[in-house]
């Protein structure tokens, strides 16, 4: 038998023999019970919480410019904003660019940067060939010579 099934039947006999004193003091501890197991219910959700969070700290590993973080044992690598993680402990996803850039999506973060310098430099030479490709056929329909 539980410590709330205890009180329970101490308050019937209190009630069978019509002393509210012990009744009314019964009562209250039964309520300080069901306090502390809503306590002890919301400390165990904040432990696992906790628990949780300790087993990824475990797991992050930052790159070279520190600017995003991976799961050292996920195949794919995939990156996640360090700003997030240091402040939230959240795992957000950044999104990756096509000039190498990044930024966070979280609307309360929005951390940007430079996540692939190769990507970046590969990314101004197809825009500069774009610009180049268009100026060789504007002058080269153009009938004024510039």
């Amino acid at each position: 038998m539980g410590m709330y099934e205890m009180i329970k039947d101490a308050i019937n006999a209190a009630q069978k023999i019509g002393n509210i004193e012990i009744q009314q003091t019964l009562i209250e501890i039964q309520n300080q019970i069901l306090d502390s197991q809503q306590e002890i219910s919301r400390l165990r959700a904040e432990n696992d919480a906790l628990r949780d969070i300790s087993e990824l700290e475990k797991r992050i590993a930052r790159n070279k410019s520190l600017t995003v973080v991976v799961l050292d044992d996920d195949d794919e690598q995939i990156p996640y904003c360090s700003c997030c993680w240091d402040t939230d402990r959240k795992l957000v996803q950044i999104i990756i660019k096509d000039d190498g850039k990044f930024r966070c999506p979280n609307k309360d973060c929005q951390n940007q940067g430079m996540f692939d310098k190769e990507m970046n430099v590969a990314y101004h030479k197809r825009v500069a060939n774009s610009y180049e490709r268009m100026n060789n056929e504007l002058r080269r329909k153009s009938p004024c010579q510039v």
